[in-house]
């Protein structure tokens, strides 16, 4: 690996050591106030180069954590990404918002994808956590104070053992402004519980999106919760800008309020497709009803139930796959490979001690 420090002179104690430690060879320094420095840069034209890039071509390939041996690639352009980073930024942040965002998702999940665009594209700043840092709650929430996070996405099931560890040692994030919580279900109590323990100056969000209609499509503002909310799961609640949700029949007629139907995604979070995969497209991005332009529905899979204010309920799965730690399993597969052991002649997966999550 080749590492270069860009830093001013003189360097900072700080700075020295990282170019002088014993047993490594030098890095590489570039000094931005160096003339050399400052003359080959100003050489470079000011105007930006020619690109012949479409905002409907293709931007990232994303797999989907299915586990049925054949994994799917979503295929999202750049028009998705700047729909995602427009969404965001019109719901969560504004001019003067400096975020250090926490990423703790690997580069290969879809989260990372939204994490990067959430920060960086907001004049912020990505911090990259270490591997399972969310395993030790105590260097978790260090790392929050010591870095200064302000904002961070990830499943209650963490939350909650940080707000446990936040009460028992009587301490407090001041710098963190937003989080949420997504991947998984959460409840009120608990949902409660978080936005009394971090205070009023932490905004508390729950998500729901899926890869294929670019990571994020709906969220819910927990922030001014009752102080006795309704026991249950907290909603994933309503759309993002430029998204739109339908809770259908099996005959793509729209539900009332309060019916359990299957969720559909339009606007433009959806993405192209997926690689190479024609029939399935055709089969999980159909034609919309309801867009007399032409536009297409994604076919989410998800049971789902619109409350009279708008806000959507999460009800589990259409089908028998579950999703487990933010995984999507289908059970069917486990099933298929314990019936060849030749003690087996059935089997029966499903999850056990927990509610459904999404």
């Amino acid at each position: 690996n080749t590492s270069l420090l860009i830093t001013h002179t003189p360097t900072t104690p700080a700075t020295h050591a990282l170019t002088t430690t014993p047993g490594h060879p030098a890095t590489p320094t570039l000094h931005l106030d160096e003339a050399t420095t400052h003359a080959a840069i100003t050489s470079h034209p000011t105007t930006p180069p020619a690109t012949t890039i479409h905002p409907d071509t293709t931007a990232a390939l994303i797999y989907t954590s299915g586990t049925t041996g054949r994994p799917k690639a979503a295929l999202l352009t750049h028009h998705n990404l700047t729909a995602l980073h427009t969404a965001w930024t019109h719901t969560h942040y504004t001019p003067t918002d400096h975020h250090r965002w926490l990423c703790l998702t690997s580069i290969s999940f879809d989260v990372f994808t939204g994490d990067l665009i959430r920060a960086l594209t907001t004049g912020g700043t990505l911090v990259l956590a270490p591997t399972g840092l969310q395993l030790d709650t105590a260097q978790w929430a260090h790392t929050l104070h010591t870095h200064h996070i302000t904002a961070l996405e990830t499943a209650p099931r963490y939350i909650d053992q940080l707000t446990t560890h936040l009460t028992h040692t009587n301490t407090t994030l001041p710098h963190l402004r937003l989080l949420i919580a997504t991947t998984d279900t959460w409840h009120t109590t608990a949902a409660h519980t978080t936005a009394q323990t971090l205070g009023p100056h932490t905004r508390l969000l729950t998500a729901y999106g899926i890869t294929e209609t670019t990571i994020d499509s709906t969220y819910s503002d927990l922030t001014a919760m009752p102080q006795r909310p309704q026991p249950g799961p907290t909603p994933i609640g309503a759309p993002l800008p430029n998204t739109r949700t339908y809770v259908l029949d099996a005959h793509l007629n729209l539900l009332p309020a309060g019916v359990m139907g299957e969720l559909y995604i339009a606007g433009e979070g959806l993405a192209r497709g997926y690689h190479h995969r024609p029939a399935l497209t055709a089969e999980r991005f159909i034609a919309n009803p309801f867009d007399p332009h032409g536009g297409r529905l994604y076919r989410t899979g998800d049971r789902a139930r619109r409350r009279p204010d708008g806000q959507l309920d999460f009800l589990g799965r259409t089908d028998h796959q579950i999703k487990l730690r933010g995984y999507r399993i289908e059970p069917a597969e486990i099933e298929h490979t314990l019936t060849t052991h030749p003690a087996i002649t059935t089997a029966l997966v499903t999850t056990h001690g927990q509610d459904d999550t999404r």
